[in-house]
């Protein structure tokens, strides 16, 4: 038999062979050959990635908007749903909802009127109103000009027409805010469909949006109650705890 310092010279001897060095050669040009493949299959799903970011436009939702919205932070634990109504050309909005917190559970239906600078949060039930000073900017529904843009989803499959929502996804930050924050519009009439945020006062804020119209169901809702015409205009930090603008207040230290 072989010994073992002889089967290591012939093993030694083989693999400098020329046929096995032409072996070598063909092995090596696989790799090559595969590597190429791997390039040219990851250039073109860059190129398909740039191509579909490059289609996504900055835009503006519809000046009317009606649907169902789903709230959710992490500081405060607030976790509210209801029905909204939007009115961009006239900068307002109402929201009916309910929900929870770590103070119990609350229900609310609050018109803001941002052109007035005032915001109602109404009782009907008790025919009780509180009216409350809004010195803030309206902000319509929109991708923010300076966002990023993400990548774009079908929401659903895009395997049968019509069961999926192609979609887009933009990302920002908020550097007065130090806050950060993702957007999700249908890439057809830029309805919003979910979004974050987060920022060390609030911690994480997730929004999602649906059953949305085009439209709002009845304008009277952006007229106050009768009631809430004598009520006298108060300051944010006047309010009650149990008050939902103080929930809010609280919720962003």
């Amino acid at each position: 038999g072989l010994s073992l310092e002889q089967l290591v010279c012939c093993i030694s001897r083989w693999t400098s062979s020329p046929g096995f060095s032409h072996i070598r050669q063909r092995d090596r040009r696989k790799r090559v050959l595969s590597n190429m493949k791997l390039l040219v299959l990851l250039s073109i799903c860059a190129c398909l990635a740039l191509k579909a970011c490059a289609e996504m436009n900055h835009c503006v939702s519809p000046p009317f908007l009606s649907g169902h919205a789903y709230m959710h932070t992490e500081v405060g634990a607030i976790a509210t749903s209801g029905t909204f109504d939007y009115d961009a050309l006239g900068q307002q909005i109402r929201i009916r909802s309910s929900g929870t917190s770590v103070s119990g559970a609350f229900s609310l239906d609050l018109l803001m009127q941002f052109q007035k600078k005032v915001a109602y949060e109404i009782d009907s039930s008790k025919g009780t109103c509180k009216k409350v000073a809004l010195d803030v900017p309206f902000n319509p529904i929109q991708i923010p000009p300076d966002a990023f843009p993400s990548s774009q989803i079908v929401l659903g499959t895009g395997s049968v027409a019509g069961m999926g929502l192609l979609a887009n996804t933009w990302y920002g930050y908020i550097y007065e805010l130090q806050a950060f924050y993702t957007m999700v519009f249908s890439d057809n009439a830029c309805v919003p469909l979910s979004g974050t945020y987060r920022s060390p006062g609030s911690g994480a804020i997730l929004m999602s949006f649906f059953n949305i119209l085009f439209g709002v169901r009845d304008p009277m809702d952006f007229i106050p109650p009768h009631f809430c015409q004598t009520e006298e205009l108060k300051r944010w930090e006047d309010l009650p705890k149990t008050n939902f603008f103080k929930l809010i207040s609280s919720a962003n230290k």
